[in-house]
Order: C-alpha cells, then sequence, then structure tokens
C-alpha cells in the first residue's frame, strides 16, 4: 500500500481488492505471503485464529509460552521515549478533526 502521499495509501487500503498486489522480486517468504492474503481479504477467505496459529509462517513460534521465543529483531532503545524507529509523520485536518492547528 506505500505512497509517497498519504492520502493515496489510504486510497490503497479502502480499495485493496484491486491494489493488494506484491511485487514479483519480494524480501517475503511463500508463507508469509499466503497468511497475508489470508487476513487481508474478504471475511469468508480470512483465516481463523487456528488457521492462524497452525499456519507455516508461525511454525517455529511456540504459542503456549510466546515470551520464550526469540523476536527477529530487538530494535535499540536510546530512552524511554525514543521514537527513532517510527517516522516522522505530520497528521493532517482529517485526522486531528480540525483541534490541531497545521501547517500547509
Amino acid at each position: 500500500f506505500y505512497d509517497q502521499k498519504q492520502k493515496n495509501v489510504i486510497k490503497k487500503i479502502l480499495n485493496w481488492r484491486t491494489t493488494l498486489t506484491f511485487p514479483s522480486r519480494q524480501n517475503a517468504t511463500v508463507d508469509a505471503v499466503d497468511l497475508m492474503y489470508h487476513l487481508l481479504c474478504e471475511q469468508s477467505e480470512r483465516y481463523g485464529f487456528e488457521q492462524i496459529i497452525s499456519h507455516p509462517f508461525f511454525k517455529d513460534f511456540d504459542f503456549d509460552n510466546p515470551f520464550l521465543n526469540t523476536p527477529p529483531v530487538t530494535p535499540t532503545i536510546k530512552s524511554p521515549t525514543d521514537s527513532s524507529h517510527f517516522e516522522n509523520l505530520e497528521p493532517t485536518k482529517d485526522q486531528t478533526c480540525g483541534h490541531i492547528p497545521l501547517s500547509d
């Protein structure tokens, strides 16, 4: 759903039936793509809880002891308020309902 403009990203999400695609040179595994397709789909095709936890994407994940799993990435946090791992996005008037003055 990537786009330079936030409004276009929103439009792509709302029109996911025609915009959800995965590039042929993707960095995601076949199992990851299959899981995403079955989570971002019509409700009748969507995986339920049992299908999700038994999916091959989670084959090495221990759902009975989730805190024993090693995360694939552990970010380095510099302080309790460190937000360096997030994009710095300015809210739009739609997001603030006009209550926060924004520069254009």
